[in-house]
């Protein structure tokens, strides 16, 4: 019998639909068709830690960081510091001026000492860290300061400096030096490096001159070996002089100009003397700034042999030598001391008020005639022998100065001031 044709497709149409049904079941709904549980998801591996929070590897970097640092100040390889450095224009303009500052010192020795302090904040990197800075043959020994450089992590692991500025504004502690803080320009003599500003250094040569000459002078008259270059600096403001903690009388304004010893510790030895000017020493007449300049390189000849004395014995002897080579007629004193002498000076001055209170501006014009009464009486040479025992690290009973003059000169405060009296009223007045 013959079967009639199969519509056309039927068979195939119907095993298709199977196909894509058990497909679908399949794909789908695997979750009722068995009963194992799914297949959790490959693991991912942890992030690795960002530099901020491994704390070896950020030291590590910091540590690489300083070392490629110091190396470009040293070379005063301005290219490179600047690569070193944040983006931002003003960063770059301070990181290069920094650098070319140091360039223009004679720096010998200039690293960053370890371990420094390391704190992250926020996206920064701060570090509080000592530098090591020694001018060569100014600095009897490297300067240590702290000093506090942010830096700002870029590119995974590279950190780029953001600043670098002392922590401390105090010079004289080895806080911020003029090289920190502003561009400079030096003029070097022999012996003498000036340092000064924008508005300053058109008196560079002439301010370098004299602090020479004053040099020469005062090395004539103190006892003493002293061969250390000087360093001056001149700015054309006051706000060096207003960093300097302990500043006599407190008012920069007054000043006439200051020896600040340098130390990186405040009770360790003294490893550098700066004298630091007045702005309107800049343009005082010849005679008027020798002297300044002489009496302070009295105290940088000196030492730390004035430290532990009376003042009055440091400042006398200072402004003693500082007149040395004037004439009487230019050896001017003030009206305050005069108006003292005419009231009759029953002491010497007394530490304590020295720098302070209505009799300051008189104070250093008597220690000054007192100090004049005794290498009058008993010659120059005594005011040496005087002071060395004053010395309270000396052998001769210093800490003790009534009983001091009482064994070297013979005399006592009271009588010293009476002859320093009756001396300036014959001179002055």
């Amino acid at each position: 019998m013959n079967r009639p044709p199969a519509p056309v497709g039927s068979a195939r149409t119907g095993l298709v639909g199977l196909v894509v049904l058990a497909a679908l079941t399949t794909t789908a709904g695997c979750s009722w068709l068995e009963d194992g549980p799914v297949a959790a998801p490959p693991a991912r591996e942890p992030a690795p830690p960002t530099l901020l929070e491994d704390a070896d590897a950020l030291a590590g970097a910091v540590d690489d960081a300083l070392d490629r640092r110091a190396r470009a100040l040293r070379r005063g390889d301005a290219d490179a510091v600047v690569a070193q450095t944040v983006a931002e224009e003003e960063a770059r303009r301070a990181q290069r001026r920094y650098t070319v500052n140091l360039s223009r010192l004679p720096v010998g020795v200039l690293r960053y000492e370890r371990p420094p302090e390391v704190t992250v904040d926020d996206d920064l990197v701060r570090v509080r860290v000592r530098q090591v800075l020694q001018l060569s043959r100014f600095d009897a020994a490297p300067v240590r300061s702290e000093h506090e450089l942010v830096w700002q992590p870029v590119r995974g692991e590279e950190l780029r400096l953001v600043s670098e500025l002392p922590v401390s504004p105090d010079a004289s502690a080895g806080g911020a030096q003029p090289w920190d803080v502003r561009p400079i320009g030096t003029v070097r003599d022999g012996g003498v490096l000036g340092v000064f500003d924008v508005g300053s250094i058109d008196s560079g040569e002439e301010v370098v001159d004299a602090t020479a000459a004053a040099v020469r002078e005062v090395r004539e008259v103190v006892p003493y070996r002293w061969t250390r270059p000087v360093v001056v600096y001149a700015p054309s403001d006051l706000l060096l002089l207003d960093s300097v903690a302990g500043l006599p009388g407190g008012d920069p304004e007054r000043l006439d100009g200051v020896a600040i010893p340098i130390r990186s510790d405040p009770d360790g030895p003294v490893i550098s003397e700066r004298v630091v000017l007045n702005p309107r020493m800049l343009t005082a007449d010849e005679t008027e700034r020798g002297r300044l300049l002489r009496h302070e390189l009295t105290h940088v000849a000196l030492g730390a042999r004035d430290e532990l004395v009376p003042r009055w014995l440091a400042e006398g002897i200072a402004e003693w030598v500082s007149v040395q080579p004037l004439e009487l007629g230019d050896r001017l004193l003030s009206s305050a001391a005069l108006t003292e002498a005419r009231r009759g000076l029953t002491d010497l001055p007394d530490d304590g008020g020295f720098n302070e209170g209505p009799r300051s501006s008189a104070n250093y014009d008597v220690a000054w005639q007192v100090c004049e009464e005794i290498a009058a009486v008993f010659g120059p040479d005594a005011l040496w022998t005087l002071l060395e025992a004053m010395d309270v690290r000396g052998d001769a009973g210093g800490g003790d100065p009534d009983r001091v003059l009482r064994q070297v000169l013979g005399t006592t405060g009271p009588e010293l001031a009476a002859a320093a009296t009756d001396r300036i009223l014959r001179q002055y007045g």
